[in-house]
């Protein structure tokens, strides 16, 4: 789990928030834990970042290179 993220949610005003609006104090308590949950289990660290930057960076080298051998290989075949 990215604990860095957990940071940007805060349970506690969450939870309040939806007191104000009427849930119960175990019915926000457990909506603002299990969201938390959900969004720090969907975000990215910089680790998954740099990976998926790496292997972008792969593929568009290799597909240059196959396009590069295309056109040349096409050429050849020119009149």
């Amino acid at each position: 789990m990215n604990t860095h993220a957990m940071n940007f949610f805060d349970t506690l005003e969450y939870a309040k928030h939806l007191m104000k609006g009427g849930f119960s104090q175990i019915q926000a308590e457990t909506l603002a834990q299990e969201n938390k949950e959900i969004f720090n289990s969907n975000l990215a660290s910089k680790k998954d970042l740099a990976e998926t930057k790496a292997e972008i960076i792969k593929w568009v080298v290799g597909l240059m290179f196959a396009q590069s051998a295309l056109i040349i290989s096409a050429i050849k075949f020119l009149p």
